[in-house]
């Protein structure tokens, strides 16, 4: 088997096995849905605030244990302007 095909046998079996995670989410409530996606949120701001200094100081009233889907229209967003005005801070791998 070349290096070619023992990738493409490899990434085969990864989406299988993912494909079965993923059907199981079609059947879940719409409550379940919710918190799955409450969890993703402050999961994403709680690396924000602690790897970058810019979104540390622009998300600094948000509480990532507690803030709501809800809670989104009081984050106010990132515009390009703000990006290219102060790239290095909102940057979270420090390496770059």
């Amino acid at each position: 088997m070349t290096e070619y095909e023992t990738l493409r046998a490899r990434h085969a079996e990864q989406a299988a096995e993912l494909v079965g995670e993923h059907q199981q989410r079609i059947m879940w409530s719409a409550e379940r849905l919710r918190a799955e996606r409450e969890i993703a949120l402050r999961d994403m701001i709680r690396y924000a605030k602690e790897r970058s200094p810019w979104h540390h100081e622009r998300l600094k009233h948000i509480d990532a244990d507690t803030i709501a889907e809800s809670d989104l229209p009081s984050i106010p967003p990132m515009t390009k302007h703000d990006l290219m005005e102060n790239f290095d801070g909102v940057l979270t791998d420090r390496r770059l």
